[in-house]
């Protein structure tokens, strides 16, 4: 496996190349303990300090092997120095064996390893080793090799944290490049919608007052004539014409007030409450309002979208149900916005979506938003607008 090693591999490769250069010192400095096969030892534990790297050596790591090759090329130092020596060895040389392994322990090796470890170090009863002091050696070795098992188990969990850490770095940064894109196309859409608005609320204002005016004028024309002919007719074309004029005064009033910019940046529900206000006032319908949650800014495109949504539902209430009371509330929500408007109207046995309810779902799938309407025939009609808005943009606008 292509493992990049850590600061502990390094410390305990320079323990164990330390260990077993220090037993090279020993064999050269004390040949008469040897019995004089001086070369052959010092190569042998060369053998045994080279060949395990083989398998562990930086960036690469054969763990199995290793534990393999380092258990038998130690084990056979221990024999021969406790067996053929005849030398009081104790665990010296199982200590550094057992921190290694333990540090390089798989689930395959986890209970081999004490297991073999227990075996070898009963080789100390040969020289007539004590109990206490067979338990103390062997303790010895098993505490080396929980030493390195717990460094293996902290270093695994601080890959999986650095695993973990990156992942999260990796999904909050396409997160972020998400939410950058779709505030980039929310912008778009809001732009478009508010230049689709203006284009129709422009050509509303030029059919409208256009018709209005050319009616007027041609009327006035009209009046001139029966000035001296027949004055009482001029009078009743006068009073006709006047009640056509406050009648397109009125509709010029509603259309300016729609296309102009609102410069007091009036809150969502004080906007919401004039449509309101104004509505029961024209026509004479008992409105009530109420609203919900704390409130919290809104963009303007949403503030647009939820006004013609109220607009278009009182005029459908009055219009076509009929109704003489409606109940309007709006609630503030951490995750979205919920406009309801229900009246006690004729209603009718299903929805039928026509351009008006068509018109309120477009407005607010620019929003993401839905509509649902219900409806019961003898009972009325409810309309409920959702908007979702993010919890994070409340102060933002």
């Amino acid at each position: 496996m292509k493992i990049k090693w850590s600061w502990v591999d390094y410390v305990l490769a320079i323990f164990r190349i330390a260990f077993l250069f220090q037993c090279i010192v020993y064999v050269i400095a004390t040949p008469e303990d040897v019995g004089g096969r001086t070369e052959v030892l010092v190569l042998w534990i060369l053998i045994s300090m080279l060949v395990p790297h083989i398998f562990w050596r930086p960036g690469t790591v054969h763990k199995e092997w290793f534990i393999i090759t380092e258990l038998l090329l130690s084990s056979s130092l221990y024999f021969y120095f406790t067996f053929y020596l005849q030398l009081q060895t104790q665990a010296s040389f199982l200590i550094m064996p057992a921190l290694v392994t333990g540090h390089l322990a798989t689930k395959k090796t986890v209970i081999l390893v004490p297991v073999t470890l227990f075996a070898l170090s009963l080789c100390m009863f040969w020289h007539d080793t004590a109990v206490m002091d067979y338990l103390t050696q062997f303790f010895l070795v098993i505490m080396m090799y929980g030493f390195g098992f717990s460094f293996n188990k902290m270093l695994s969990t601080q890959q999986k944290i650095r695993t973990l850490l990156a992942e999260n770095e990796n999904k909050n940064k396409l997160i972020e490049t998400q939410n950058r894109a779709l505030e980039q196309y929310s912008k778009k859409i809001e732009e478009f919608t508010l230049q689709t608005e203006r284009n129709r609320l422009a050509g509303e204002l030029h059919d409208t007052i256009g018709h209005t005016l050319t009616s007027v004028i041609v009327g006035m024309d009209a009046v001139n004539l029966l000035m001296d002919r027949d004055p009482n007719k001029a009078k009743e074309k006068l009073a006709l014409l006047r009640n056509v004029t406050a009648s397109g005064l009125d509709n010029f009033r509603q259309q300016i007030h729609e296309i102009a910019v609102d410069e007091q940046e009036l809150s969502l529900s004080s906007v919401l409450e004039h449509i309101k206000v104004e509505f029961a006032e024209y026509t004479s319908t008992e409105v009530s309002w109420n609203v919900q949650g704390n409130e919290y800014k809104v963009s303007k495109h949403a503030k647009l979208v939820l006004s013609r949504c109220l607009q278009e539902s009182l005029t459908n209430a009055k219009r076509h149900g009929e109704a003489t009371e409606m109940k309007v509330n709006l609630e503030f929500k951490s995750n979205e916005i919920i406009l309801t408007i229900s009246d006690n109207g004729k209603g009718s046995e299903k929805v039928s979506f026509g351009f008006g309810l068509k018109g309120m779902r477009d407005r607010l799938s620019t929003l993401q938003g839905d509509l649902q309407v219900h409806t019961e025939l003898g009972i009325g009609t409810t309309v409920t607008c959702y908007v979702p808005v993010r919890e994070m943009s409340h102060g933002e606008n």
